[in-house]
């Protein structure tokens, strides 16, 4: 949801044909549009120390998606947080945790090339939340995830 479309392409471009990856990448981008609502959802985002360490696409790319990530913080409806490394919370895959006014939570399990699975109200659902949550638990602070983003930015080359 707040990666840039250079990131995307860059994420998911192994193994894909050109048309493929544009479509992939399309996606993600347009899903993006409900960040951009008169009425947006919250989001809240854990994102293990990983993500903003590695080096994807080399600084070029690497850059305006650190940037991104600090725009999205300043937003009222989002949240990011990064799980700092040695922590002991091991998700196997991404995955997401829809909650909707009046409806049962959803979940969304992210595979391979962009590919997922919704997975419908449940035991399922409900563990995903409590595995949110733990990893929640252990996460940094707003403020100093706020902080080690722009320390990781500020010393990229």
């Amino acid at each position: 949801m707040l990666q840039t479309e250079e990131y995307a392409r860059e994420i998911v471009r192994a193994g894909l044909r050109a048309d493929k990856l544009a479509e992939i990448v399309a996606a993600r981008m347009d899903r993006q549009e409900i960040l951009r609502r008169d009425d947006p959802p919250w989001l809240v985002v854990l994102l293990d120390h990983s993500v903003i360490h590695r080096t994807v696409g080399g600084p070029a790319i690497m850059r305006p998606q650190l940037e991104r990530l600090l725009e999205a913080i300043h937003e009222p409806n989002i949240t990011v947080r990064i799980v700092p490394d040695g922590v002991p919370i091991y998700p196997t895959a991404p995955f997401t945790v829809l909650g909707f006014h009046n409806e049962p939570d959803v979940g969304y399990a992210v595979g391979e090339n962009g590919l997922g699975r919704v997975i419908e109200p449940g035991s399922q659902v409900s563990e995903l939340g409590v595995l949110f949550d733990r990893i929640g638990s252990v996460a940094l602070p707003a403020a100093d995830s706020e902080k080690l983003i722009r320390t990781v930015l500020e010393d990229m080359p």
